[in-house]
């Protein structure tokens, strides 16, 4: 992401829904399963989930309501339309299929929206099924107590209805569905999917031999996507301000999925941490297999990587992210075994890094000082910020 500084005061309103929201979608995430197959992944639980609770909730409406980013196709006519065997296999895995009935993405942005319930898998058994989704509300609930560490699984068969895109708009003719899926024929759609990965956790895959010196388009940028609509997805916020409010395994899912610097942590405003994107799912590997690049797309940048040599099926998408990334906190902190920024912050007067336990403003409990001296010296400054900062109940 670009370090740009651009942060404002979070309304108080707006941070306690996006914290709640936060708090919603981390009880959920994506890890390596045998369940998905060959390096294949799954949805897991981050904690104990009750019976009869939502989980995997606020998915971006593009991909819920009936006017959606998404179209349902025959599969007859979809054998007709000449789409590459990748493509297939992606559209399949991720959103809704059936035996007469297949989702398939609009357009290529609407391609690289990827969310947790399109990697949940099926049970084998059905008394081990722990998730039941229902259409009428779009909403997915657990059928019985889910451990921490368990995996989140449909009931046997019913996995590819259960996927988003079963109530989008049909299509019912081979040459409307040629038409809709021209940017798939012009070689628009990335040969890549999640899966498990041999360096960390989970990644991105090749699903196709990818030549050398190839662009591919894998993700829109979040920080600018829904200013469209006059209200950021992503902002950023100081690392005292998430501490505060985050538990730990909220804070851990935050700082693996979005950048940070010394000073500041991106924060999902909107969404939370159900939302995938692949920028968030490449590993670090020196020499990389993919560098960033950047490209506009309409009003939107889009990140896209090219490969620095041949890439073959099965094989991971990697990056340098000590080169990629304009902050070395991210890379000192994941990589290097660091502190994190957050355990040594400076002082917001004199500018002494701090060691814990810090002093901090009584009110906001975010600005740090060495004593009482500098807090006072401070406080006809912090004072107009003091009071635009989100206060919690």
């Amino acid at each position: 992401y670009s370090r740009t500084k651009t942060r404002m005061p979070v309304p108080p309103k707006q941070w306690a829904s996006a914290v709640e929201v936060m708090r919603a979608t981390s009880s959920t995430t994506l890890k390596p399963s045998v369940r998905g197959g060959p390096n294949g992944v799954g949805v897991f639980a981050t904690r104990d989930i009750p019976c009869g609770d939502q989980v995997m909730s606020h998915t971006w409406e593009q991909l819920r309501n009936e006017a959606s980013g998404l179209y349902l196709i025959k599969v007859s006519d979809l054998e007709k339309c000449n789409l590459p065997a990748y493509f297939l296999e992606s559209v399949r895995r991720r959103f809704f299929s059936s035996a007469e009935w297949q989702a398939v993405p609009a357009n290529k942005r609407d391609n690289l929206r990827h969310s947790l319930q399109q990697y949940m898998n099926e049970a084998s058994e059905d008394d081990e099924a722990n998730v039941k989704y229902f259409i009428d509300t779009d909403t997915y609930i657990t059928s019985r107590a889910v451990a921490d560490g368990e995996e989140l699984l449909f009931p046997s068969g019913t996995g590819g209805v259960s996927k988003p895109g079963g109530r989008a708009r049909q299509l019912r003719s081979v040459s409307d569905a040629k038409s809709k899926l021209a940017w798939v024929i012009k070689g628009e759609a990335p040969p890549v999917i999640f899966g498990a990965s041999k360096i960390h956790g989970c990644g991105v895959l090749a699903t196709a031999d990818i030549p050398k010196e190839k662009s591919l388009l894998l993700s829109c940028s979040q920080i600018e996507e829904l200013v469209l609509d006059g209200m950021p997805r992503v902002s950023e916020v100081s690392h005292g301000l998430a501490v505060r409010d985050l538990n730990i395994t909220e804070l851990e899912l935050l700082r693996s999925r979005f950048s940070f610097d010394e000073e500041d942590q991106f924060f999902p405003l909107i969404g939370g941490v159900n939302r995938l994107t692949a920028a968030q799912f490449l590993n670090h590997q020196n020499p990389p297999t993919i560098v960033p690049g950047m490209e506009k797309e309409g009003p939107l940048h889009v990140s896209v990587m090219v490969t620095t040599r041949d890439i073959a099926t099965g094989e991971e998408l990697a990056e340098n992210y000590q080169d990629a990334l304009d902050s070395s906190a991210y890379f000192d902190t994941l990589f290097k075994g660091k502190p994190g920024p957050w355990e040594r912050s400076t002082c917001a007067s004199c500018s002494t890094v701090c060691s814990p336990p810090f002093m901090r403003c009584a009110r906001c409990k975010i600005e740090l000082y060495c004593g009482r001296e500098c807090q006072k010296a401070d406080w006809r400054r912090h004072k107009h910020v003091c009071s635009m900062q989100p206060l919690l109940p």
